[in-house]
């Protein structure tokens, strides 16, 4: 019997206003968004949440229900808006990558039965099962753009369960 186990925390994830201020159109991509939650409040609002319009990474009340972006232009909000675009000449007040992505678990697993047969003859079966429990491993891909209509959307996930049978002579 053999097994691989492995178990990880996300990949750091910043949240982003793409739209360029402060001299920064060529670099928006780096710009964090602006809110008026700190660090901690924001991390309580991380954890996935399964609504009829599918599952989000993030609290979907902070998300405007009409048109799914957490943020909206200058001088329009939303009831539940935390994050807000940066103003002309502004940078966001967000740390980068101060979020870990959805976290990764799976097990692997593989039963193995050799069968001599003669000396130099050797029957080999095996069964092995990749995700063996299906665990769901979400991919947040990139979403993280405060203007966004997916903004924290989660859209797919990592490997489904395999199981093959092999049998194998070796000689």
């Amino acid at each position: 019997m053999t097994s691989i186990i492995r178990a990880s925390s996300g990949a750091p994830i910043s949240i982003i206003d793409q739209d360029g201020t402060l001299n920064r159109i060529a670099r928006a991509a780096n710009q964090t968004a602006f809110s008026n939650l700190s660090k901690d409040e924001i991390k309580k609002l991380i954890g996935i949440f399964k609504t009829p319009q599918g599952v989000f990474f993030i609290n979907p009340s902070v998300k405007d229900p009409v048109t799914g972006q957490a943020a909206k232009g200058l001088g329009t909000s939303f009831p539940g808006q935390v994050f807000f675009d940066n103003q002309p000449g502004q940078t966001g007040n967000l740390e980068r990558n101060f979020i870990d992505g959805p976290t990764f678990f799976n097990i692997d697993a593989s039963v193995i039965k050799n069968i001599q047969l003669k000396e130099s003859l050797r029957l080999q079966f095996r069964a092995e099962a990749f995700n063996l429990f299906n665990h769901a491993n979400f991919f947040l891909g990139q979403r993280q753009d405060v203007n966004s209509t997916n903004f924290f959307k989660i859209n797919s996930t990592f490997g489904p369960r395999v199981i093959q049978l092999v049998g194998r002579i070796e000689f």
